[in-house]
């Protein structure tokens, strides 16, 4: 009964998630709705624009957050919401940024007010959680205002493809290793 509920929740579009840094999950007639939050949009806007046009990676925008910028880490924000609200916050508080939280918010597409749902489903009550197919998800369009527009975002990812593509780690095939290791020996 409680995953049909989910799946009905997740058919229609509603909220049945966490935050979602650089919005505000808010109650309007008890369905839940995402606003975005005035203070934490830079921190979205300056991350894209490092990695779309000055072209940094993941490990080099968040030193430049670290150093040049003062705006709070995605824990440290929700900490300080909980604090106001008399809550306490249970989970590690990181006051650095890193380059996977960079990555997460780049790899986001709730940034271009795009809601997407049913992406993992579990086999049974304590069962492993299995990521989904995309063709299964059920993707919900201009859900919420966009921090970013959806151009700016496609071309993020292909940038990600093509470094990935044409960073050495991947771009070697292990025969040159086995070949490498032949002519030393």
């Amino acid at each position: 009964k409680t995953r049909d509920h989910m799946y009905s929740k997740q058919k229609t579009g509603r909220l049945i998630m966490g935050n979602y840094y650089g919005y505000e999950k808010v109650f309007k007639d008890d369905i839940p709705m995402l606003y975005v939050i005035d203070e934490i949009r830079p921190v979205i806007e300056l991350i894209f624009k490092l990695y779309l046009e000055d072209g940094y990676g993941f490990q080099k925008i968040s030193e430049i957050l670290n150093t040049k910028y003062k705006f709070p880490t995605p824990s440290e924000y929700y900490r300080m919401k909980h604090l106001e609200r008399g809550r306490v916050y249970k989970h590690k508080v990181q006051d650095k940024w890193t380059k996977d939280m960079v990555s997460n918010i780049l790899k986001n597409e709730v940034y271009t007010g795009t809601l997407s749902t049913h992406k993992k489903r579990s086999i049974n009550i304590r069962g492993k959680i299995g990521k989904l197919p995309k063709d299964e998800h059920f993707v919900f369009e201009n859900h919420h205002e966009a921090i970013i527009s959806k151009e700016q975002f496609e071309r993020v990812q292909e940038m990600m493809k093509k470094r990935v593509k044409s960073s050495s780690m991947y771009t070697k095939k292990k025969r040159d290793y086995i070949d490498y290791l032949i002519t030393i020996i």
